[in-house]
């Protein structure tokens, strides 16, 4: 059914049975925002954001040295998580796109494939950050622009073992 003025119709997700617990905060989210026209911009609040990350238990927040590795750990590693899928879903993307050319070369080589490809693709390298950022809130965001260097060698670092370790589908 259409709804004049609305961006959005027939909004579903797919596979929720798969993203369990996770889907379902995301569907809850979303049937709460409705677009009532293209010129209206939802507003998510910071605490609807944060639900929707995974809880990482294992993170020790009493053992943090600096505020990278805080904003490291409470921030970067659950919206990893949380995009995983999606973002393995990219990097396969570009490997096909490029005609396979990592699984051509020698296993002990495909590790830096990826992790040059990341380091040296700019327009790879941004995608990725970009949706690691998209779901940052107002005052992450602030606190990543006061060290987008720092922080952004994190997340890559960070995406780079994620991907090899499914990619590659290491066994260490």
């Amino acid at each position: 059914m259409k709804h004049p003025g609305c961006c959005f119709n027939n909004l579903t997700l797919v596979k929720t049975q798969d993203l369990g617990e996770q889907a379902k905060k995301m569907n809850i989210l979303l049937s709460s925002h409705v677009l009532m026209s293209m010129k209206t911009t939802p507003t998510i609040s910071r605490n609807e954001l944060l639900t929707l990350r995974p809880n990482i238990p294992i993170i020790d927040h009493e053992i943090v040295s600096n505020p990278a590795e805080k904003f490291q750990n409470e921030t970067l590693r659950p919206i990893l998580k949380f995009q995983n899928d999606l973002l393995v879903a990219v990097y396969r993307r570009y490997i096909e796109e490029r005609k396979s050319l990592l699984f051509n070369l020698p296993k002990h080589k495909q590790a830096g494939y990826i992790e040059d490809s990341l380091k040296k693709d700019q327009g790879l390298r941004n995608m990725m950050l970009g949706m690691i950022i998209g779901l940052f809130s107002e005052e992450e965001y602030i606190e990543y622009a006061a060290e987008k260097r720092e922080l952004s060698k994190r997340a890559i670092s960070m995406l780079i073992t994620r991907l090899q370790d499914q990619i590659l589908k290491r066994k260490d």
